[in-house]
């Protein structure tokens, strides 16, 4: 899903003032990976290069960035020290599970979800991509209908 899906998403259950703007922030946050990868293929990648071959010359660094950030493995890491640290953001935080949780579907390729990186790296469902239109718009008017 998109950035926007996303925030639309989490915007539809995070009612509560005390922690709306974090839940917002952690809705997005899985994404920062996705952005540095667009960010270096921007300046790093000539504009008549095809995406697929773009992919194959992206830092495998950046691969696993976004990769961590869409671990269920991570997220448990960081919950557990948001739980310690500072509990009332852990509504919030559910923000972030639930972006994981709703891509695992609709990714495919290198952006499959790879729920257990980096221990177990190959455990990972093969979705549809979100870039097929009929996977956008029903996503959209799932959102429309809620």
């Amino acid at each position: 899903m998109d950035p926007l899906f996303h925030l639309l998403f989490t915007n539809l259950y995070a009612k509560d003032e005390r922690w709306r703007d974090e839940a917002l922030f952690f809705s997005v946050l899985p994404d920062v990976g996705f952005l540095l990868i667009e960010i270096y293929m921007f300046f790093y990648i000539t504009a008549s290069v095809n995406y697929s071959d773009a992919m194959a010359a992206v830092p495998p660094e950046l691969i696993a960035v976004y990769r961590m950030f869409h671990s269920l493995l991570t997220f448990g890491i960081v919950a557990a020290i948001v739980w310690r640290v500072r509990p009332r953001l852990l509504p919030a935080l559910s923000a972030w599970l639930l972006h994981i949780l709703v891509d695992i579907p609709v990714h495919e390729g290198t952006f499959t979800t790879r729920i257990l990186y980096p221990v177990l790296p190959d455990v990972q469902f093969q979705g549809w991509s979100w870039g097929a239109p009929a996977v956008v718009v029903s996503a959209y008017a799932l959102l429309l209908a809620l």
